[in-house]
Parts: structure tokens; C-alpha cells; sequence
């Protein structure tokens, strides 16, 4: 029983080791002087995981949220205000009304309060997320054997970085 404890001990510890040199390997790419006339590296600055800054954009719609369902629905609502917020506001209104269910008539409440939603929502997106060009290409939200809850994003830079585009040679 004890070399089994003391194997565990050790395989933790190496794994923590391991952990650190991996975390100091990376910390030391991140601040490593970049060539600023090469145009393969670009200078992005780092930013949270895409499912973390989705999580926080979508706190006030969650906090209410009772059940899966009603997190789902935040989460998903969500997603498309930040998509569509990559847009100039009056596009993205646009597009947004033109994607609505035929169900929400011009002046149904429920059309009225979607609207006010995108509205808010674009504005928080300006407000304290403008600096992440990232759109949302796919996402899986699910709840784990624990019972939490976790979300999984996939997404792209809409903007290209401060250097420009790396061009072919003949």
C-alpha cells in the first residue's frame, strides 16, 4: 500500500514538474523578441480563451438562468449578438431583423425585447470587448459528469494582425 501512495506521490509531482517546464517553455515564447520585418510572425496580443470571454459577454443574460436550458439559450443568444457585432451596428441590427422568426411581427413584445437585447449586448460588446476580433465558428456547451457546466469554442481573428499579409514569391 505504501509504494502504491508513494508511486502516486511521484507520478503528481512529475506531472506538476512537467506542468511548470511546459508553462515556462511557453511563457518564454510569449516574450521572446519578434522579428518585427518578418512577415510570418504576427504581433497578436494574447487573449483569454474565447470560452472564457464568451462566458463573461454572456454573464447578464446567464445570471438568471435556472436550468440547462435557459443557460443554453444565454449562451447561444449570446454567440450571435458577439458574431453579429463584428458588423457596424446598423448591418448588424440588419441582419439580425432579417433573420428573426416570420413568428415575431413588427411591434410583437417578444421582437421588441430581442431587439433591446442585441442592442444592449452590442453595446457591452464595444464596451469592454472591442480589443477581440475573434468570431465564433462552433461551440458545443454540455454538462459534465460532475455537474458542471462547460463550454467548448471554436472561433477565427476577423482582423488581420498589425503586419500585413504574408504575399507568395514567384
Amino acid at each position: 500500500m505504501k509504494k502504491q501512495k508513494a508511486k502516486a506521490q511521484n507520478r503528481r509531482r512529475n506531472q506538476r514538474r512537467w506542468k511548470r517546464s511546459v508553462a515556462r517553455r511557453h511563457a518564454a515564447k510569449l516574450h521572446a523578441p519578434v522579428p518585427q520585418d518578418d512577415p510570418i510572425y504576427l504581433n497578436i496580443p494574447p487573449l483569454a480563451k474565447l470560452s472564457e470571454t464568451i462566458l463573461d459577454y454572456a454573464e447578464p443574460l446567464l445570471n438568471d438562468a435556472d436550468n440547462e436550458h435557459d443557460m443554453r439559450a444565454g449562451i447561444n443568444a449570446a454567440i450571435s449578438f458577439w458574431n453579429l457585432s463584428m458588423l457596424e451596428e446598423q448591418e448588424a441590427r440588419k441582419t439580425l431583423v432579417s433573420q428573426m422568426d416570420e413568428s415575431l411581427v413588427d411591434g410583437s413584445a417578444e421582437r421588441t425585447q430581442l431587439l433591446e437585447m442585441f442592442d444592449w449586448m452590442y453595446r457591452r460588446k464595444q464596451d469592454f470587448f472591442a480589443h477581440d476580433s475573434r468570431l465564433v465558428t462552433a461551440h458545443e456547451f454540455s454538462k459534465t459528469s460532475e455537474g458542471r457546466y462547460h463550454l467548448n469554442v471554436m472561433g477565427v481573428f476577423t482582423e488581420p494582425g498589425p503586419n500585413p499579409p504574408i504575399e507568395a514569391t514567384p
